[in-house]
């Protein structure tokens, strides 16, 4: 769901090509935003296979940094994508990155970007507290019983199904009220 929605794409066709002035992430995306590369020879697709894309960024400072490794989407076509890490979000200002290519002839990499990460939820709540993530999982187990169950309980109003059926279903309905009162008393704290 939402899968263009959360994701930034670009196109490396040339070792010497600007890739973009500056991408944005907010600190407290937690496999929220992803970036989304296609690798091409001069914009040919070439195939890919077992040739590696590598996210290098670092700080303004160079105090910290961090290399992150894409995964292959469709190596065939040089389709390529990676979460952005809670190591690179916990940083909020402006990073300098570059994509680096490791193939068997070498390795190569794009010029320097900048990925600007902005502040979102309060970072000690993203990092430091269990009550944010259990409220996010909460949140994320709810909506997949609600998504998982509700077709099945449609079938059964319509098919008018054995009674253990519509037990079972209940029982499901049951667990994913329950989801969401712990959901809300977790929001209360």
């Amino acid at each position: 769901m939402l899968e263009n929605f959360r994701k930034t794409q670009l196109i490396w066709d040339k070792a010497s090509t600007k890739i973009k002035d500056y991408l944005r992430a907010n600190s407290s995306d937690n496999h929220g935003r992803k970036l989304s590369v296609t690798v091409t020879d001069d914009g040919r697709v070439v195939d890919l296979t077992g040739v590696s894309l590598m996210l290098y960024w670092e700080s303004q400072d160079k105090k910290v940094n961090g290399l992150d490794s894409f995964t292959a989407v469709h190596a065939q076509t040089g389709q390529f994508e990676i979460y952005y890490t809670p190591e690179l979000l916990s940083n909020v200002g402006d990073l300098n990155a570059q994509l680096v290519l490791i193939d068997g002839s070498g390795r190569v990499a794009s010029e320097t970007f900048e990925i600007r990460i902005f502040k979102g939820v309060d970072d000690g709540a993203v990092v430091g507290q269990a009550s944010f993530t259990a409220l996010t999982d909460a949140l994320l187990n709810a909506q997949k019983l609600e998504e998982n169950y509700a077709p099945r309980l449609n079938a059964v109003k319509i098919n008018k199904a054995d009674k253990s059926e519509v037990n079972n279903l209940t029982a499901q309905l049951v667990l994913t009220e329950r989801c969401h009162r712990s959901v809300w008393r977790i929001r209360r704290k």
